[in-house]
């Protein structure tokens, strides 16, 4: 027990610290103004403030009481660490309450702010909202970094605490049309209750959020709509699910996440055609189309990536990724799965100043 509350005073075995003009700046900074939630928005928002003001406990004298006073309480735990209380909400009824923040890391002395502000899942849950008369493909996104990246822009996304103008008056949704309509993503979030089965979810679409804590046939709490700036996040999900190359297959066999998202919402292909480099000595590869086949050569011994493209940009498969020593090289293509026409080959060396090389290919 690290402390406690009596009717005009809070008791702190180990020592509690109060200063008003603390408690005010903080407040000022945090609280004043807005209406917080004991949810996980609430928990975000209070989290990341306090990450964003390095906010640390005073080294100050703290004493074994102090009156209770509407603000900011430092505390000292039973481990000897630190911690904040900082008021958050009150109810006056029947029973009057109190809400407090609570905040500490237990290993890095009088820091009061967390590191990492959510947990990252194991795997997302990506469904594109895209086929008429056949289900709509479900793809699990597994790679962590990618998981990191767009939980993080999703907890940014959906908290207005954080950004006021997220938050959107009108009520519209995705609307049902022909083709590519939507994506809905699950995962990202624990149940809003931990007694209920219903995964909260997202469904975003031409800048537009839906978000659903609870499920939509349910009457307790409607969804929340918000903005989707620049359609930031669904661009992030499309970038990172094409590059991990995602696949659905269903009874009617396999569906290429990449395949059924349109041209306009993905990486412009001038962001490879920029990298372009002639077939010069200075070049650490150099590639040359044979039928069904690449013929290469490698200057610089390291690893090399070799990605191919279609001539929109589209991600099409991953040709090599292993050590090269320097020499030439072939990788027969008969067998694959590519169409013939043009196609760009992206190849990488991390090791050199030169790293980066695109060229035409011609498959036959």
């Amino acid at each position: 027990d690290d402390g406690h509350f009596n009717y005009d005073s809070i008791i702190v075995p180990n020592g509690v610290f109060f200063d008003s003009s603390i408690s005010v700046d903080l407040q000022s900074k945090l609280i004043n103004g807005k209406s917080i939630n004991r949810d996980r928005e609430g928990l975000f928002y209070l989290d990341s403030m306090m990450k964003r003001f390095q906010q640390q406990a005073p080294q100050a004298v703290y004493r074994g009481s102090c009156p209770a006073r509407k603000g900011v309480y430092f505390l000292k735990t039973n481990e000897n660490w630190y911690a904040v209380l900082l008021k958050i909400g009150e109810y006056i009824g029947g029973i009057d309450r109190t809400y407090y923040y609570w905040a500490y890391q237990p290993d890095t002395g009088a820091v009061l702010f967390k590191n990492n502000l959510y947990d990252r899942p194991m795997s997302l849950s990506i469904t594109v909202d895209v086929f008429s008369g056949r289900p709509n493909p479900s793809f699990t996104l597994s790679d962590s970094a990618g998981i990191a990246e767009i939980t993080r822009q999703i907890y940014l996304s959906v908290n207005t605490l954080l950004d006021s103008s997220n938050k959107r008056t009108d009520t519209a949704r995705c609307n049902p049309r022909l083709g590519y309509r939507s994506l809905s993503v699950t995962g990202m979030f624990e149940p809003e209750n931990s007694l209920s089965s219903y995964i909260p979810s997202i469904q975003i679409c031409n800048g537009l959020i839906t978000y659903y804590k609870v499920s939509p046939a349910s009457s307790i709490m409607p969804p929340q709509f918000l903005y989707d700036k620049d359609s930031r996040l669904e661009k992030l999900i499309i970038r990172v699910c094409c590059k991990n190359n995602l696949v659905s297959t269903d009874q009617y066999g396999p569906v290429p996440f990449c395949d059924v998202i349109p041209d306009s919402l993905k990486d412009p292909v001038s962001t490879l055609q920029g990298k372009t480099r002639s077939g010069s000595h200075n070049a650490f590869i150099m590639l040359k189309a044979v039928h069904k086949g690449i013929r290469y050569r490698v200057t610089e011994a390291g690893r090399i990536r070799i990605e191919l493209f279609d001539v929109r940009g589209k991600y099409v498969s991953m040709i090599a990724d292993r050590h090269h020593d320097r020499g030439e090289y072939y990788i027969d293509l008969h067998g694959k799965p590519y169409t013939p026409g043009i196609y760009l080959v992206k190849c990488t060396h991390p090791g050199i100043t030169a790293r980066e090389v695109v060229s035409p290919l011609i498959l036959r």
